[in-house]
């Protein structure tokens, strides 16, 4: 949706033109993680074939059930607060959430036309984005943030009836700074760890091979969780155009600046392999 309005300000001097562009949409994605159950997050691993081992002496656990005494603490209650119990048959657990896309872009045009042979061009244009997909076991939903702004202008001069002359100016700028952590600390669930960039404070990035693990369907926060972007361009720029019989000869100079900022966390990340035993 959007809509657009243009005309003379200033009768055959100034003329503007703006416009406006919604978008909005929500989409359904399909997430299918293996969680635990119930008598797994008890310790009771007496329904799999495959032998869980004490990693401390190697030896399997009698009936495959973990003491609750060995139960760690720190994992109770991220299963607890994050993993869900499954809904499906095989430990899975299938949802379908929803990705809630919100996006507006406007412009604005100005053009004045100061003499005969001489105009000016001013022109502005905004896009902003938010992109949010719910988490699954995750800490917290995943963003996505943008601005882009792009402005241009110009100086247009006909100098005579075979040479023109026009001179621009224009800044391009993207920034982005996505809410992608949870400001949890690690310590909130006994982990001995800190929290040392205030500008991503979250949890461990947890890996169980056979569970979980990655994405939406990671346990914790993003690994390396995106939260600073700019881009800047800055740009000046003149074409001279001369018309001599019948040639068409152009001249003219390109001065630009470029910069670029992108900042990522990587945080701690723990990893537990599925089978005869496990590991930090």
């Amino acid at each position: 949706f959007g809509g657009a309005v243009g005309g003379p300000i200033v009768r055959n001097k100034v003329f503007g033109f703006g416009y406006y562009e919604g978008f909005r949409n929500d989409s359904g994605i399909t997430n299918n993680v293996v969680v635990l159950s119930e008598a797994q997050r008890r310790g009771d691993f007496s329904a799999l074939s495959t032998a869980i081992r004490d990693p401390r002496t190697g030896q399997p656990f009698p009936g495959n059930i973990i003491p609750s005494n060995r139960l760690d603490p720190a994992a109770l209650k991220l299963l607890t607060d994050f993993v869900p119990l499954p809904n499906s048959p095989g430990n899975r657990y299938i949802v379908s959430p929803t990705v809630n896309d919100v996006r507006d872009q406007f412009g604005m045009r100005f053009d004045y036309q100061l003499s005969a042979n001489q105009s000016l061009l001013g022109r502005y244009t905004r896009s902003d984005t938010d992109r949010t997909t719910p988490r699954v076991i995750a800490a917290v939903d995943q963003k996505s943030l943008a601005t882009l702004q792009d402005f241009m202008g110009s100086h247009n001069y006909v100098i005579s009836n075979n040479i023109i002359n026009q001179a621009r100016f224009s800044i391009n700028r993207i920034t982005a700074n996505p809410a992608v952590t949870s400001g949890l600390t690690p310590r909130d669930y006994g982990i001995n760890l800190d929290a040392t960039n205030p500008a991503a404070v979250g949890l461990p990035s947890f890996v169980i091979q056979g569970f979980f693990g990655g994405g939406t369907s990671a346990l914790g926060d993003p690994q390396q969780p995106f939260v600073d972007r700019v881009n800047h361009v800055w740009q000046i720029a003149n074409d001279l155009t001369w018309i001599r019989g019948r040639h068409s000869m152009k001249f003219g100079v390109d001065i630009r600046r470029e910069a670029m900022t992108i900042a990522f966390i990587n945080r701690p990340k723990a990893y537990v392999p599925s089978g005869n035993g496990t590991e930090k």
